[in-house]
């Protein structure tokens, strides 16, 4: 049980709630001020580590001589869009175009790419607020299979435009660029989130 306010404290509390209402507008004008701010911030630290693990994700795994079976690149942006929204594509998109860029690829490719990596993402975690789960944390079996059989199509259309950007078409660059987005974006990204 809370004790009633002695005279002294009853008076501080009254001198205090006076003070407050004397310059609401100037404290609101502050918070204002700093949630702004706070939020450029935030905006702007994330799509730099977006930006990092993109690159990284791209040199290390996709843009190699020797293709690896899983694509961190696409893991780690279906992860942040799913943890973070749209507000990081630009991250991502500058991210994909810098890492292209270094590997070799032409101006025109590593724009290319970029558009690729960067509507797979949008349309990842479009698809997936609309139709299947707001996450990447399953608690039903149906709503994953839901998210593995979309992302299986999606991961599909976007490796065969990435294969037809970068590479001569071929049935096994296709399927060897299909499975290692797939693992990227079901794996990688489904760990990180847990994580």
């Amino acid at each position: 049980m809370a004790s009633p306010c002695t005279p002294s404290q009853a008076d501080s509390w009254q001198r205090m709630k006076t003070i407050v209402s004397q310059h609401p507008l100037f404290l609101q004008s502050n918070l204002a001020k700093y949630n702004q701010k706070i939020f450029y911030q935030r905006l702007v630290s994330e799509n730099i580590l977006v930006f990092l693990l993109q690159y990284i994700g791209l040199s290390f795994s996709t843009v190699t001589p020797h293709p690896m079976p899983l694509w961190f690149a696409s893991g780690t942006a279906c992860a942040f869009m799913f943890m973070r929204g749209y507000s990081v594509l630009p991250g991502i998109a500058c991210g994909t175009v810098l890492a292209f860029l270094l590997a070799g690829a032409s101006i025109m490719q590593a724009f290319l790419c970029a558009i690729i990596f960067s509507v797979q993402a949008f349309l990842l975690l479009w698809g997936s607020y609309r139709y299947i789960s707001p996450t990447l944390v399953f608690y039903q079996k149906w709503v994953s299979v839901k998210f593995i059989f979309y992302s299986f199509i999606l991961t599909g259309l976007t490796s065969v435009a990435l294969t037809n950007v970068l590479y001569a078409m071929s049935a096994h660059m296709i399927l060897q660029a299909w499975l290692a987005n797939f693992n990227g974006v079901v794996i990688f990204s489904c760990a990180i989130v847990s994580w």
